[in-house]
């Protein structure tokens, strides 16, 4: 498996991946009207403008392929680099982040956390700011790879 950065061919891959991630999470329930094809081009186009978006990829030819899971793109992870809104700290921040349903659970999310986390370092950052869907697992994973729980997100539509 390696991971690379995205170039703007990636798009409709991206996008799929995007399309998937709202469909089974909370936020396609929230955006379920403004999240159409223009919009998510839209973001890709702004994190590969402020930041990155970083894809797992393999085939069956690696040594380390996940049986039973399709060659290709099989994760990503947008992250953007920006001033902190209190302290002005160049920090990492996540926009999005997906792994195929067959592929978790395994190395991938851990490789593409520390290579967006080299990253970031590269980039000028000091802290990284990633997010746990509500209910899930994912923070335990977090506090795991070292992260601190500083505050949880509520969002009301109005």
């Amino acid at each position: 498996m390696i991971i690379r950065e995205a170039i703007l061919e990636d798009g409709p891959r991206i996008r799929a991946m995007t399309t998937r991630f709202l469909a089974e999470s909370l936020y396609g329930t929230i955006f379920r009207r403004a999240a159409t094809p223009d919009a998510i081009d839209s973001m890709i186009a702004l994190v590969m403008q402020l930041g990155a978006i970083f894809l797992a990829e393999h085939g069956a030819g690696d040594p380390r392929w996940v049986q039973g899971v399709d060659e290709g793109v099989i994760g990503m992870l947008a992250m953007i680099v920006v001033p902190h809104q209190l302290s002005s700290q160049i920090i990492a921040e996540e926009v999005a982040w997906w792994v195929e349903p067959r592929a978790r659970g395994g190395s991938i999310g851990p490789k593409m956390l520390r290579h967006a986390e080299e990253w970031a370092t590269r980039n000028g950052a000091n802290m990284v700011k990633m997010v746990a869907p509500a209910g899930s697992t994912v923070g335990t994973f977090y506090e795991h790879s070292g992260y601190q729980a500083v505050e949880t997100a509520y969002i009301k539509g109005l």
